[in-house]
């Protein structure tokens, strides 16, 4: 699968999706060292993400373009994909997962830790956000989303 708006600094990402786990290593090293940014799902892993409403389906629905799909059944996949109806859970266990940023220590490892936390639980309450607001494109400005959210959710962490 391919989006279709890369430049000259884009890499390539490639979607590969098989129930063989051995199918999906082999293809992900081969595209891999033709200079493809590649992730493999399993079939079983991309229904548990459908019971779970993972915007990332979303995103490959909204976003993608499918390369091969062997009897259409990513596209059909894809298509009666639907998002969750709330995703407040979702970014309440996320502020948990800020919050643990708090008994960060001054040395490197710990900081650097504290800043990949931080750095991840922001993007995805943005994409969060934006899904709460009926919007699932991740390409949208970033004005619409309600930083304020961000900001309380980071009090705790900027407090020492």
């Amino acid at each position: 699968m391919r989006r279709g708006d890369s430049d000259i600094i884009s890499d390539s990402d490639i979607l590969i999706v098989d129930s063989d786990s051995e199918v999906l290593s082999f293809a992900n090293k081969t595209l891999h060292s033709l200079g493809f940014s590649c992730a493999a799902y399993t079939w079983e892993r991309l229904f548990h993400m459908d019971r779970h409403g993972s915007l990332f389906l979303q995103h490959l629905k909204n976003e993608s373009i499918i390369l091969k799909d062997d009897h259409f059944r990513l596209d059909s996949f894809l298509r009666s994909f639907e998002t969750k109806p709330d995703y407040s859970q979702d970014i309440e266990a996320t502020k948990e997962i800020i919050s643990l940023t708090g008994t960060v220590t001054n040395r490197k490892p710990s900081i650097g830790w504290a800043l990949d936390v931080l750095a991840v639980a922001l993007r995805n309450l943005g994409i969060l956000e934006l899904a709460i607001e009926g919007s699932t494109s991740s390409h949208c400005p970033p004005s619409t989303i309600n930083f304020r959210t961000w900001a309380y959710s980071l009090q705790p962490i900027f407090k020492h």
